[in-house]
This record gives structure tokens, C-alpha cells and sequence, in this order.
């Protein structure tokens, strides 16, 4: 059994079933700091999670192997984010309708539904539980929490939602986190798909608002992907022309009044910060 294995051990484990009493006393709390903690954090912590994803060797040629079709172009891995903030927002409260989160029956069904779908992938079940604290640590770090009690209710209303989509969790945050640094320490590194992956996500992130600019992206990201992230950053910025090209296009169409269908998939037009980038 290795370190990572060893670690996950002391997780708590998936629930096997719903029951109401799971949800606990301190349950509306715990889904307003949630609620908060997502409305407060912008797109630029789901950029930065999915390259942290793409920056963690082992997994991403794992990943590959399984779902070749899911990051082969811009498209794809457009519609892939617009699937996880979709479902993101349902589960966390935090949509512009709030839904109720886990206490909501077509909210648990859907995350049955995504439980179904990670079981059909040859992944190992410690990945979907270092991707979910990792989002979870990002959206904290963008929407500036420093709350104790704040970060608590948010881990633990997270930990109930992931154990019921069958992960392994815990609300023990020093556990998770010596968890997740031991993951990045095994397998933050380079990898064949890496640049082309990088790329095109960070130009998904210029379409969404999300400067493509080191200094806006690698404060959220852990130490150790961190550094492989700046070895290869000359090499994988979108260049000037298509940052251009990918900011003009997100003006224009919410110009021209598509920011109705523009919103529904998740983005959001260019804020004056980011041009200037």
C-alpha cells in the first residue's frame, strides 16, 4: 500500500444510502457559507483546477487513456467545464436560482448520476477525492476566505456532498490537505498532451474573462504544480492575436445581445482588469 493509499484510508467513506439525519443540525449554515464562498469566487478557480488536473502526470495520462474525446479540442473541453460549473452550482447553492444543494431529491439524483459515470472510468477513487478539496481550496483562495469557522461549514456541507457521490472525504481539513500535498508531491510533472492541454484551456479561460497572465494564475495553484506550470508558461500562453481574438469575440457577442445564451454556458464578458492584461 502506498503513502496516497494510506492516506485515504483515514478518509470517511462514501454514505451507502440518503437519510435526512445525515444532513445534520448545523446544516443551514453550512450551505449558506457554501453559497457564499461560490457566488464570491468567480471562473478563474475552474480555470486554475482544471490545470492543476492537467499539471498532475499520473492522472492526466490516466484520464486520457480512459476519455481521449473529453480535452482533444477547444469545444470539447469547453463543453467539459460548462458540465462541471453546471453542476457545481447545483450542488453548492450557488446558481443565480438557488436549488437547496444536497437537501434537494433532483439535486442528489444528478450527483447519482455523475457517481454512475466516474464508476465507469478506470480511475482510481483517490483522484475524484484530491479533484474535489482541490476545487474546494481554490474556490476558498478566490472568493479571499479566511474565516475559521467560515472554512469549516463550507468543508464540512462539501464533505457530505462528495461522500454522497461516493468519495471517500472528511471535514478533518489538515487530514485533507496532508492528503492532497502528498498527491501533488507524487505526481505534479510533465506530460505528452500537457502544452496542448494548457493552451487551449487557458485560451477557453481568455473567452470566459480569465486573463491568461502568470501572475492572475499561479497563486492558486499548489506548490509543486506551480513549478512545473512555470518552467512550460513561456510556451503554452495563448499568444496576443488569439487572446485578442478570444476577448473581442466575448465582447461582441454580449454586445450584440447574446449575453443571454453566453451566461447560460458559464461566461462572462471581459472586466476591464483583464483587457488590460
Amino acid at each position: 500500500m502506498n503513502d496516497i493509499e494510506q492516506w485515504c484510508g483515514r478518509l470517511q467513506p462514501p454514505f451507502s444510502q440518503w437519510d435526512p439525519a445525515l444532513l445534520g443540525s448545523e446544516f443551514i449554515f453550512e450551505r449558506a457559507a457554501t453559497r457564499r464562498i461560490w457566488r464570491a469566487a468567480g471562473y478563474r478557480h475552474g480555470i486554475a483546477a482544471y490545470l492543476n488536473f492537467f499539471l498532475l502526470r499520473e492522472i492526466i495520462l490516466t484520464h486520457d487513456a480512459a476519455r481521449p474525446s473529453r480535452f482533444f479540442s477547444l469545444y470539447a473541453m469547453a463543453h467539459a467545464s460548462y458540465k462541471t460549473f453546471q453542476f457545481m452550482q447545483e450542488m453548492t447553492h450557488s446558481g443565480f436560482k438557488a436549488t437547496g444543494g444536497i437537501a434537494n431529491e433532483t439535486v442528489r439524483a444528478w450527483i447519482r448520476r455523475v457517481d454512475e459515470q466516474h464508476s465507469q472510468l478506470e480511475i482510481p477513487e483517490w483522484v475524484m477525492t484530491y479533484i474535489g478539496f482541490n476545487l474546494l481550496e481554490m474556490a476558498e483562495k478566490e472568493a479571499g476566505v479566511s474565516e475559521p469557522r467560515e472554512k469549516q461549514l463550507h468543508l464540512t456541507y462539501m464533505s457530505k456532498a462528495y461522500r454522497l457521490m461516493g468519495i471517500a472525504f472528511s471535514d478533518d481539513r489538515d487530514l485533507m490537505e496532508r492528503f492532497s500535498r502528498e498527491v501533488e508531491q507524487q505526481h505534479a510533472g510533465d506530460s505528452p498532451n500537457l502544452r496542448r492541454h494548457l493552451k487551449q484551456f487557458l485560451l477557453l479561460g481568455e473567452v470566459v474573462g480569465v486573463s491568461s497572465s502568470y501572475e492572475k494564475i499561479a497563486p492558486l495553484l499548489p506548490d509543486k504544480t506551480r513549478e512545473v506550470f512555470r518552467t512550460i508558461y513561456p510556451e503554452v500562453r495563448p499568444g496576443f492575436l488569439p487572446r485578442c481574438a478570444a476577448r473581442t469575440a466575448c465582447f461582441l457577442l454580449t454586445a450584440a445581445g447574446s449575453f443571454w445564451r453566453f451566461s447560460k454556458f458559464g461566461f462572462s464578458r471581459p472586466t476591464s482588469e483583464n483587457l488590460a492584461q
